[in-house]
């Protein structure tokens, strides 16, 4: 467990099994002034809660073998006295279980649900919405093409989101973020290209040079949440065959702690 205690601040408790999320997401929620309480379901949860009584509890149903903990300390927290007025944001990767959640409020409790992975700014505004406060990082009304944006990281890896075509026009700024992020920050670097709809010849060697310099640098470069056209243009590259592709960001920070290891 991590608990953060400057004063002033809104109290956050976080409730995740994967220690790389827990660690991103109050980096995230820190620096929007809040005090942070982690945890992986340990068995005084409810306790905690009920004494630390924080503003706002954040739950991940995607527990594997204790899910079923996860469902009764839900109960637990919307039944007591004492924690039925903290509001609770369910989030979870398995469609199934928010839609058991959004079924069964009146069982479970959950003000909000999310669905995982989510951006940053969508669980900010969720926890806004929950809490009352205005927090500053929002994005922008419409995503700029090829915008880039740095989001919060481990100490060892710098996450960089892409949005846009990732073209001929768009691909030296591209090549010049990348290549800055392992200059500056960390040799290891994750590219979430969810919002990337498509990637031409051009595109496809920026991200082959940024491999080229991550590696060089003793890092590693890893893409997050490719589209069908990105990928089978990456496939057509070749590149398909040397950069490992993820789900997720918190699933490819695990995969480089993983690499590191061992």
């Amino acid at each position: 467990m991590h608990h953060l205690t400057p004063s002033a601040r809104k109290h956050l408790f976080v409730i995740n099994k994967a220690p790389l999320f827990l660690n991103v997401v109050r980096k995230l929620f820190y620096q929007e002034q809040f005090n942070v309480t982690t945890t992986n379901l340990v068995p005084k949860t409810f306790a905690l809660i009920a004494v630390l009584q924080p503003d706002a509890v954040i739950i991940d149903l995607t527990m594997g073998e204790d899910e079923e903990v996860g469902w009764q300390l839900l109960e637990e927290l919307h039944a007591a006295a004492a924690t039925s007025g903290i509001p609770v944001l369910i989030v979870s990767n398995s469609p199934q279980l928010l839609t058991r959640a959004q079924e069964q409020v009146g069982r479970y409790g959950g003000q909000a649900h999310l669905a995982w992975p989510a951006r940053d700014y969508e669980m900010l505004h969720a926890i806004e919405t929950l809490v009352g406060m205005s927090l500053t990082s929002h994005p922008p009304t419409v995503p700029l093409p090829s915008s880039i944006a740095v989001v919060p990281h481990p100490e060892t890896t710098t996450v960089l989101h892409l949005a846009g075509p990732l073209d001929r026009e768009s691909a030296p700024q591209a090549r010049d973020e990348i290549a800055a992020a392992i200059a500056e920050r960390h040799p290891n670097l994750i590219l979430d290209v969810r919002d990337v709809p498509s990637i031409d010849g051009a595109g496809a060697n920026a991200l082959l040079v940024g491999m080229h310099r991550a590696e060089a640098a003793g890092g590693d470069l890893r893409l997050v949440a490719p589209k069908d056209p990105v990928i089978q243009r990456l496939e057509l590259a070749g590149l398909d065959e040397v950069l490992p592709v993820h789900a997720t960001v918190v699933e490819a920070l695990e995969a480089l702690e993983d690499a590191v290891a061992t």
